[in-house]
């Protein structure tokens, strides 16, 4: 065979673009991870950002929100019909009264709590026997602590005496409260008092209550964990449930359907059904609107005060029950806070990787994909009460996205300019087409295929040459090529290489075919038909016929770009090349165009070939059954 030849590709030139995007990955993966650590955990971000982020967790909490009803506890509501059916508000104490009596004593709740502070004394009789319930019996009254740094501290009412703060767990922080709002000092002697004030978010909605507040060197606990302790000093692990700060972020697991609510006429008249209060703990809360006990959260834009209690008790029991079952209530470990995270960084890395081995087009879609991955990760962590920041892994996909894509399109870019540039002299463009259509083929690195190889070249070229005017002497060999090369494309091989006056030619690669014997076979006959036809317009012109031998044979060779930084060629290497060629040089003692290799023969069923020698290969240790195709007449 003659010398190859190959296209200058500057591959030393490419080989720095490639470091630069895998280099870009690696930045634009950095970036991502910087944007979600710093959404996560960085202190003092904007409050826009903020909003943000627990907006996307409150859409969480609503999607996960369960509508299984909750019978540990109740909630009765003075609301607007209770007052037409009473008296308008603010009723007698002796109304109030007779409203915590019924339900312990006709309804045999297991205890009480107002979400209401009475700071003004009310009638004697009334108010004597709130006292008395207060101080003997399971009723906790409230207290409305006051968190704002204000220039004169609000200060209405007597607190009740609460707990010692050297009473509590060292896991306890009690938030320190600037005012308050108590009860006048008729009910100052009652035995449980609970804190009913908070704090809601810069977005108005109500997400967290302290746990424990502290006024005057007391401690109160939240009204929900007052009712359900009485006021006892909680275990160290129910406080764990609490931040750092003593707040207490409120899981919202329950739709506020799933919790009973009773309006307070109904209990006076005794209509209410008694199933839906016995043994339950009870809170007595107003939702008519001349209280203005309204307020925003999670689970909806508007709600009663009364009901962030009721999500507050029903956390608390739920914390309760788990310590019953042997699992520790309270907060989720440091660990498992972290694990949201892991699974963001190790989603990024992975659609990094990606990224660095298949399309724009893929790395979008695997983008998307973990996106949508993220938000069932916040879905999980929000139900579970694990700690997620929903905006930090979706901030991060984005960021990937913005960065990746570009870096990834320039690198498709690129890749199909290579592709192109290596391609398009050498295979039909349908195959190009599919080249570019598919780029995660990685046509150009070496690899073994399944191929089979077409060796041709011109015989005598010499002699018909070297009369001829130079000029002359390269339309022939132009034409003589055309006519070899027309089939190949034709036929969908790919032209490994010109060897002066023949070629080299492979089908197999860089696409796989099942067919490429067929094929192979296929273009050899349309060459042998295009060279009659140019041997007949040659004898038109009183010139001498032209005789050009093939030699074709199957077999495993490695293909890929095999050149160097200095040159690069697309080729095939292996047996059934060599042994090709020596086919195509055996047609010079032959009488046939046409010698195909036994393993060619094996797999062209479709194809007429007739065995006609079994002849020595040089530089093979065996004989090679050779075959011709059994419909070409002899050469003259």
């Amino acid at each position: 065979m003659k010398p190859a030849h190959g296209a200058r590709t500057g591959r030393a030139q490419a080989a720095p673009a490639a470091e630069r995007l895998r280099a870009g990955h690696g930045v634009a993966l950095a970036a991502a991870l910087g944007v979600a650590a710093a959404l996560a955990w960085l202190p003092g971000l904007p409050a826009s950002i903020i909003n943000l982020d627990e907006s996307l967790r409150d859409s969480a909490i609503r999607a996960t929100a369960g509508a299984t009803s909750e019978t540990r506890l109740s909630v009765i509501d003075i609301d607007e019909a209770s007052l037409a059916a009473t008296e308008p508000w603010p009723w007698q104490r002796r109304t109030l009264a007779a409203l915590v009596e019924t339900l312990l004593a006709d309804y045999g709740a297991a205890s009480v709590a107002l979400d209401m502070v009475l700071p003004e004394p009310g009638d004697a009789d009334g108010d004597a026997r709130l006292a008395g319930l207060a101080a003997g019996g399971p009723v906790v009254l409230a207290v409305a602590l006051d968190f704002v740094a204000r220039d004169r501290a609000v200060q209405a009412g007597r607190p009740a005496p609460g707990l010692p703060v050297d009473s509590l767990p060292a896991t306890a922080r009690p938030r320190p409260a600037s005012g308050w709002i108590a009860n006048h000092p008729g009910l100052q002697a009652a035995a449980c008092t609970g804190n009913i004030g908070f704090t809601p978010d810069v977005d108005g909605i109500v997400r967290r209550l302290p746990l424990f507040a502290s006024a005057a060197g007391t401690a109160y606990p939240t009204l929900s964990l007052a009712l359900l302790l009485g006021c006892q000093p909680p275990a160290a692990a129910l406080t764990r449930i609490a931040d750092a700060n003593g707040e207490w972020r409120l899981p919202y697991r329950r739709s506020l359907d799933a919790y009973t609510v009773i309006p307070a006429w109904a209990v006076l008249d005794g209509s209410a059904p008694r199933q839906l209060l016995e043994d339950r703990l009870v809170l007595i809360g107003a939702s008519a609107l001349g209280l203005a006990d309204r307020v925003a959260t999670p689970l909806h834009a508007s709600t009663t005060g009364v009901m962030v209690h009721a999500v507050a008790l029903s956390a608390l029991l739920d914390a309760r029950d788990d310590a019953a079952a042997g699992r520790p209530p309270g907060r989720a470990t440091t660990a498992r806070d972290l694990l949201p995270m892991a699974w963001l960084a190790l989603s990024l890395g992975a659609l990094t990787w990606l990224a660095a081995r298949t399309g724009a087009l893929r790395t979008s879609t695997g983008i998307a994909a973990g996106s949508l991955l993220w938000a069932a990760v916040v879905v999980v962590s929000v139900r579970t009460g694990t700690a997620v920041a929903p905006l930090a892994g979706f901030a991060a996909h984005a960021g990937l996205a913005g960065l990746l894509l570009p870096y990834e399109w320039r690198r498709q870019q690129q890749a199909a300019h290579r592709l192109r540039r290596t391609f398009e002299h050498y295979v039909a463009k349908s195959v190009l087409d599919e080249l570019l259509r598919h780029p995660d083929l990685d046509s150009l690195t070496p690899a073994y295929r399944e191929v089979t190889v077409l060796v041709a070249d011109m015989e005598a070229y010499s002699s018909h040459t070297e009369r001829l005017a130079l000029v002359d002497a390269g339309k022939l060999t132009r034409d003589m090529l055309g006519c070899l090369t027309a089939p190949i494309i034709e036929f969908e091989g790919t032209l490994d290489k010109y060897t002066g006056d023949g070629l080299v030619a492979f089908w197999g690669a860089p696409i796989a075919d099942p067919r490429h014997a067929e094929r192979a076979l296929a273009a050899a006959r349309a060459i042998l038909a295009r060279i009659a036809q140019f041997n007949f317009e040659r004898a038109a012109r009183g010139e001498g016929p032209i005789r050009v031998r093939i030699g074709i044979e199957s077999g495993r060779a490695l293909v890929g770009d095999l050149g160097t930084t200095f040159r690069s060629t697309y080729t095939a290497v292996g047996d059934c090349i060599n042994i090709a060629s020596r086919l195509q040089e055996m047609g010079r003692e032959l009488p046939w165009d046409v010698l195909v290799g036994e393993t060619t023969a094996a797999q062209a069923c479709a194809q007429p070939l007739e065995a006609v020698a079994t002849l020595p290969i040089r530089g093979l240790a065996r004989a090679v059954k050779v075959f011709r195709l059994a419909d070409v007449g002899l050469r003259p």
